[in-house]
């Protein structure tokens, strides 16, 4: 639990000392200039307001103010004058509201991750945010309201794009079929969007994807061999409760590089396979809620990592 990490570093700052000294900043050796801000975990709470000195941090190319109480007050506006930014994490910090489109002025940013329940974020800021940060390769927008964001709004996302995660975001109607195709994907985590549909391609997927999570959403996979062999880099795939079609299960067994496996509440039927044997760096194995028959086979509990 992150609750016991809390470390307040701004109590260690005292006015008159070196601020580069100071725990949780970052200055460049040459000019002194503030460059990272890591107060993640430091116990900060209340508002933070629009006329903050933060703000007035020109030269930050890191901001980090994850897992503090930032009192459901909205994300200010001015953290879009940050122009030099490329890394940003706010998450699970208790902000609130809007997510302001000035975020979209921060062209040079790599990583975004914004993730917190209590944010929405509509169609017009999102589309600037996507059509402006084309730099990005990390995107967390995990729980937020994004009900009203179109799928096909992401089509635009930059393909430089290694990790993609919109966990519980409301989203509904057909996931974009190119972002599955993003040539540098490799972390791929949709979760718990009941309302998104589309279909997992066969075919032309990205081969460094490592990371797959589709639970809980109603995107078709097909479990065939031309979807086994396009993924043999996979270590971790989530689809429970998903929509399996033509469900070849067996074909799973060729993933060898698995560590964890979740097919939970799938209705699937037949015997276990025995090509699991083959998961040898299998780590976690999830099949309740099917249908399986027969006798569960000795080899599960000889696996190595298992």
């Amino acid at each position: 639990n992150y609750q016991y990490d809390q470390h307040p570093k701004t109590e260690s700052w005292k006015e008159g000392t070196d601020c580069c000294l100071w725990d949780g900043v970052t200055c460049d050796l040459k000019t002194g200039q503030v460059t990272e801000l890591d107060l993640s975990f430091s116990m900060l709470h209340g508002t933070l307001h629009s006329n903050n000195s933060l703000f007035s941090l020109h030269h930050l190319q890191k901001l980090v103010l994850s897992y503090n109480d930032f009192n459901f007050s909205n994300i200010s506006s001015q953290f879009g004058q940050f122009s030099n930014l490329m890394h940003l994490n706010l998450t699970h910090s208790n902000f609130s509201g809007q997510v302001p489109s000035e975020i979209s002025h921060l062209s040079k940013l790599v990583s975004l991750d914004i993730s917190n329940k209590h944010l929405n974020l509509e169609t017009v800021s999102f589309a600037k945010i996507v059509q402006n940060l084309t730099k990005l390769t990390v995107l967390y927008l995990d729980y937020i309201d994004m009900s009203l964001v179109a799928p096909n709004s992401l089509t635009n996302l930059s393909s430089s794009l290694t990790l993609l995660s919109l966990v519980r975001c409301g989203l509904q109607g057909e996931f974009p079929r190119n972002i599955f195709l993003l040539p540098n994907l490799d972390s791929l985590i949709l979760a718990d969007n009941e309302g998104l549909t589309g279909s997992f391609p066969s075919s032309n997927v990205s081969n460094v994807l490592w990371q797959l999570e589709l639970s809980d959403t109603r995107i078709s996979v097909y479990l065939e061999n031309d979807f086994i062999s396009e993924l043999k880099s996979l270590e971790y795939i989530w689809l429970r409760n998903c929509d399996i079609r033509r469900t070849n299960v067996a074909l799973l067994g060729n993933l060898t590089q698995l560590k964890m496996l979740d097919l939970s509440h799938n209705n699937l039927s037949g015997e276990i396979p025995s090509s699991f044997e083959n998961l040898s760096n299998l780590e976690s194995l999830y099949l309740f809620s099917n249908l399986f028959n027969g006798t569960i086979p000795s080899f599960l509990f000889s696996l190595p990592s298992l």
